[in-house]
């Protein structure tokens, strides 16, 4: 359990790199150094007064865009997914947020492509703050930059040539391989987090990923199925078949990037494990 100034302390030892730390009330603000002043405003505003985005961007909670000199950025309210949401916005830790802070400048430096985030704002409402628990009962908006020209992977997929959408699918497991080689993993990797600019994927919404010593071939292949879920998911909403083999191109593409030990055999077990829950998602996903 931390106090409110041992988590700014703790923050402090491992902030990022052009990175500084804002506070105001009951909230915290982390963002770049050279918005300095836009952090005051984030900390002492309500982003949920803000204007909505464009349908075609979606997310658990709205998602809603901020203006600032340097053009456009998304805000994002983190939010559980799954069964997890019927626990609310509200959470007891704030480890996850910042997870998502240094994954993302870490994939950064790696070459990889993915918007930077501009500020994390972590507040305490109040109503299950404990002296010794400052974190108990956070809710934290992440705002990053506004990906110029970029249309999500699914809204790609419907309207692109045969030939691209294959060419898509090996990008997107190259890109896969590539924050794994960054030792990133990122449990909730799927075709909704993913973007499509000049026929290029680029990775958003790292909620819930981090950065590891070294990434096993349990994470490359859950990570993997999570995402051949998700097209799965997609055919059953949205009626769009999706070729067999372009799913095979995903996983062939990743295998030969990867040579990790017990990769098939785990891949394996959770295909299977998603085939025989996908009667039960179904029903859940409609």
């Amino acid at each position: 359990m931390l106090s409110r100034n041992s988590l700014i302390e703790n923050f402090k030892q491992r902030l990022p790199q052009n990175y500084t730390i804002t506070t105001t009330g009951s909230a915290v603000v982390i963002g770049l150094e050279r918005l300095k002043e836009i952090l005051k405003e984030i900390a002492e505003n309500d982003l949920n007064n803000l204007p909505r985005a464009s349908p075609a961007m979606k997310g658990r909670l709205p998602i809603r865009i901020f203006k600032y000199p340097g053009g456009n950025a998304v805000v994002r309210q983190a939010a559980r997914g799954g069964f997890l949401r019927l626990l609310g916005k509200r959470f007891f830790s704030s480890r996850r947020f910042f997870n998502e802070l240094l994954a993302s400048e870490h994939l950064r430096r790696s070459g990889i492509s993915t918007p930077q985030i501009i500020a994390l704002k972590i507040q305490q409402d109040g109503k299950f703050c404990l002296p010794a628990n400052w974190q108990a009962g956070l809710t934290a908006w992440i705002i990053t930059e506004l990906a110029p020209n970029a249309v999500s992977l699914r809204e790609y997929i419907r309207s692109a040539e045969k030939d691209k959408c294959r060419i898509i699918f090996q990008k997107t497991a190259e890109l896969l391989s590539e924050m794994h080689n960054a030792r990133v993993v990122h449990p909730d990797f799927h075709i909704g987090n993913i973007l499509v600019a000049k026929d290029e994927p680029i990775l958003i919404d790292l909620d819930g990923a981090k950065s590891v010593g070294e990434v096993s071939s349990f994470w490359r292949a859950m990570n993997l199925a999570r995402f051949i879920r998700s097209t799965e998911k997609m055919q059953a909403l949205e009626e769009i078949r999706i070729p067999e083999e372009n799913i095979k191109l995903v996983v062939d593409t990743y295998r030969a990037h990867n040579s990790a030990p017990f990769l098939t055999t785990f891949l394996t077990i959770f295909r299977a494990l998603n085939y025989i829950l996908f009667p039960f998602r179904k029903i859940i996903w409609r």
